[in-house]
């Protein structure tokens, strides 16, 4: 594992540079998709935007086992990459969405 690692990053000279890349096409992208990362659920949902999380099994603490939610426009240029959801999270906040098992695949 630690091998595959290393391998991974020899192309940028160093873990550090990795990560400074890595950081920069991630930022990147949440800004064009206009993502916005949640530590904790919104009052409510912002106009145009639409809530969303990942494809790992809702929990009630954003970050517990890998689950994520995030915020992103609702601009259609996620149409295909979510898909609306039924999992009853966050019922408060109305409908929400997640990750589409295509965009994954």
């Amino acid at each position: 594992m630690a091998a595959r690692k290393l391998a991974a990053y020899a192309d940028f000279g160093s873990y550090a540079e990795f990560l400074r890349v890595a950081k920069a096409r991630a930022a990147k992208v949440a800004a064009e998709y206009g993502t916005e990362y949640l530590d904790r659920l919104p009052a409510t949902i912002p106009p145009g935007k639409l809530l969303v999380h990942n494809s790992v099994r809702p929990q009630r603490q954003l970050g517990l086992n890998g689950f994520r939610a995030f915020l992103i426009k609702a601009d259609g240029r996620w149409r295909g990459r979510c898909e609306p959801c039924d999992c009853a999270w966050a019922p408060k906040l109305g409908q929400h969405y997640r990750t589409s098992s295509a965009a994954r695949h």
